[in-house]
């Protein structure tokens, strides 16, 4: 008896460990395990093309509803789950519940002397920023390292209250984007504005990502899409809407789950979008298998998802259009090319930016009966059609923009009604393929006659800023500074005092300080463009001050 006790003895600690493997390997596999400070779930990866569609952000969803169900979740044992919608691949969701309101900072760590410790304070929704219900998003993790993540919970004086450490090994990234760019000083002290720069790519038919910048350099989001490229990121409502796919547009919460993707139907989107009036969106769009591209404005409801044709620039240019030709190497005429949208909502107006005819185009009563208003172009261009009364009277001696993008319209309520500022990348660039007839050297001195610079030229790009007088119809430049050149796409962002410019061809974006001297510039390290680079500091929205 005494011996079978003995056996007994060897084979309960064998038949526990066997227990406990068996539960382990089961949870492993289901991806949910207890590590120090809570429970850490890793879901399998899907494929994009599912991952963008609102069956699988429901799924997506009710599972996470499920785990949170699970158990009681505190700050010291809070749940987290790696990218939990599969929208960022550097993200660490968290939830737990406190008894008392109270807000979440965090600060990453990793041991890497080339990578500063990263920090910020996560928004709330609930009263003073302040909740008992704690639901975040932490961005930032650093991939293919143990991300050392300090939580501090802080009450309504922003005072600790408590705190704890956790250690995330962060996967790798989808893309073979870089993990630090290249960082240049320049000759100004002034601080960088708060931010992540949103490197936007070009147009693709593959997979393409959005990468988010730190001042530093350091990548701290990668969201994947399923083709083409994000123009600009907008905030409404606590949802960022961008583009994700060729006529995919989505609306993402701060959790990074998908609420809405909206489809252009038989439409697909290129080069910009805004928001317009009555909970719409403006688009950019070409109808597919048409003969024309880049010469529609859209109107995407964002209640109903229904889309509308808002401008057809065919009919009201078509004596201009039927003057141009189709290049031999064509088979749909980018007569037009109108690369950059803004509206107001004054008058229900728009403003383009046309590429091909290097001229800024303000139409108004868009949803009604849309009218020409005036352009911005040159004489010379335009003299011989009907549209040269529409010009815009030049104020001052300056070469005009030539191949212009990223317009942005600057209301200042110092001015006059009326008037009001635009600025834009004045790419300096001279070529229209379909109206090869014009002398674009002869008309713009100065202008670069090549996409990309090479060793031995001197072509300048600028931000521009002119000052519109519609009281008038005049308009004069009334700030300009040379950047460095880009014959083709590039973009400027006029923020918190700074200028943010990106000059796509050759890769790199810069920050310059008020007085246009350079503060910082960012090699993004590739032989590939960028469309456009926008800073954006997500307060309220992931973060807040």
């Amino acid at each position: 008896m005494k011996r079978k006790w003995k056996y007994l003895y060897f084979l309960i600690p064998i038949i526990i460990l066997a227990v406990v493997l068996v539960i382990g390997i089961r949870n492993e596999r289901s991806g949910y395990r207890k590590v120090n400070g809570g429970y850490l779930y890793r879901f399998k990866t899907e494929d994009y093309k599912t991952v963008y569609t609102e069956q699988f952000q429901e799924e997506r969803d009710e599972k996470i509803e499920e785990i949170k169900s699970l158990r009681s979740y505190t700050f010291q044992n809070s749940l987290m789950i790696i990218n939990p919608y599969q929208t960022n691949t550097n993200s660490l969701y968290v939830y737990f519940k406190t008894t008392t309101p109270s807000k979440l900072r965090y600060t990453i760590h990793v041991e890497d002397n080339d990578i500063k410790d990263y920090t910020n304070t996560l928004y709330n929704e609930g009263e003073n920023g302040l909740t008992t219900e704690h639901e975040y998003l932490l961005t930032g993790l650093i991939p293919d390292k143990v991300n050392h993540i300090t939580l501090e919970l802080l009450n309504e004086n922003n005072d600790v209250v408590k705190t704890k450490s956790i250690d995330i090994q962060a996967g790798s990234l989808l893309s073979n984007k870089k993990v630090k760019l290249e960082k240049e000083d320049g000759e100004s002290s002034e601080n960088l504005v708060n931010g992540l720069y949103a490197v936007l790519g070009n147009d693709s038919n593959k997979t393409y990502f959005l990468c988010l910048y730190d001042n530093d350099g350091i990548i701290r989001s990668e969201i994947p899409f399923t083709g083409y490229r994000a123009d600009r990121l907008l905030f409404q409502d606590g949802l960022l809407y961008m583009s994700v796919g060729m006529n995919k547009i989505a609306a993402m919460n701060r959790l990074g789950q998908v609420e809405k993707i909206y489809s252009l139907g038989n439409y697909e989107m290129h080069h910009d979008y805004i928001f317009g009036k009555d909970n719409t969106l403006l688009v950019l769009a070409d109808e597919k298998g048409a003969d024309t591209v880049k010469d529609l404005v859209l109107s995407l409801d964002l209640e109903t998802g229904k889309v509308t044709e808002v401008i057809d620039l065919k009919d009201y240019f078509g004596s201009y259009k039927d003057m141009t030709v189709l290049p031999e190497d064509k088979d749909q005429l980018d007569w037009i090319h109108i690369n950059a949208i803004q509206y107001d909502e004054e008058d229900d107006s728009v403003l383009l930016s046309s590429r091909e005819t290097s001229t800024i185009i303000k139409m108004s009563n868009i949803y009604e009966e849309p009218k020409i208003d005036y352009l911005i172009g040159s004489e010379a261009f335009w003299e011989n059609t009907e549209y040269s009364d529409y010009l815009l009277t030049q104020i001052g001696d300056f070469t005009l923009q030539s191949g212009q993008h990223s317009i942005t319209l600057e209301k200042d309520d110092s001015l006059e009604d009326g008037t009001y500022y635009l600025y834009f990348y004045n790419n300096n660039y001279g070529k229209s393929t379909t109206y090869p007839n014009f002398n674009w050297v002869e008309n713009y001195p100065g202008i670069g006659t090549k996409r990309k610079a090479e060793e031995g030229d001197n072509f300048k790009s600028q931000y521009y800023k002119y000052l519109i007088n519609e009281n008038e119809g005049t308009f004069e430049l009334v700030d300009s500074f040379d950047v460095d050149y880009s014959g083709i796409v590039s973009s400027v962002q006029d923020i918190d005092g700074n200028t943010v410019v990106d000059s796509g061809m050759t890769s790199t974006f810069t920050e310059y300080d008020k007085d246009h001297k350079l503060i910082a510039k960012f090699d993004v390290l590739n032989d590939t463009l960028i469309y456009r680079v926008y800073k954006y500091d997500f307060m309220n929205f992931w973060f807040t001050k």
